[in-house]
């Protein structure tokens, strides 16, 4: 007796072929031959089998010697262009790279929020405006003096901001 039909018979839990034709719409000469070993089964018949009664065809196809156990455990890729989406798949997917968006910005919102550094020694590249978007003033901020206050008495911390700034002071 084949695994095959060792496999067909525990799952349709019988062996009485006329029960087995009429659950998957299979010929009864198909479970005959099969149980003989005269013929092999044919996929397509295999997986009509699997989905009849509920089981994976993947595993049908493995008892039957379709495709063999490696086959089955190897990951599956199909790749489609962008002109094979439908308007709606393509929308649905841009709705969801916006919401992974949306996350990291709040993970990231959140993270420097419970940061214990003030917000003016925070890296400028972490920090972000209310509207979730870096803030592109941060850096310039952070040269020209504390919390973004340009003013006279601020000391810059740029080195070339300093040197610029001593040049200007000696030319007066």
């Amino acid at each position: 007796m084949s695994i095959w039909w060792e496999y067909v018979v525990r799952i349709a839990k019988t062996e009485v072929q006329k029960k087995m034709a009429a659950d998957t719409g299979i010929s009864e000469t198909a479970f005959s031959r099969w149980k003989n070993g005269t013929n092999k089964p044919e996929a397509p018949h295999v997986i009509t089998f699997a989905r009849a009664y509920g089981r994976p065809a993947v595993e049908a196809l493995v008892a039957a010697g379709i495709l063999s156990a490696d086959d089955a455990g190897q990951a599956i890729e199909i790749h489609r262009g962008v002109d094979d989406f439908t308007d709606s798949e393509l929308l649905e997917a841009i709705g969801l790279r916006m919401k992974g968006l949306r996350n990291a910005l709040e993970i990231a919102k959140e993270q420097a929020a419970s940061s214990e550094a003030p917000p003016h020694e925070k890296n400028p590249d972490e920090q972000l405006a209310n509207d979730g978007e870096p803030d592109p003033l941060t850096g310039l901020d952070r040269w020209r003096g504390n919390a973004g206050e340009a003013s006279q008495t601020s000391t810059p911390r740029h080195p070339a901001a300093a040197t610029s700034s001593h040049r200007c002071s000696s030319a007066t």
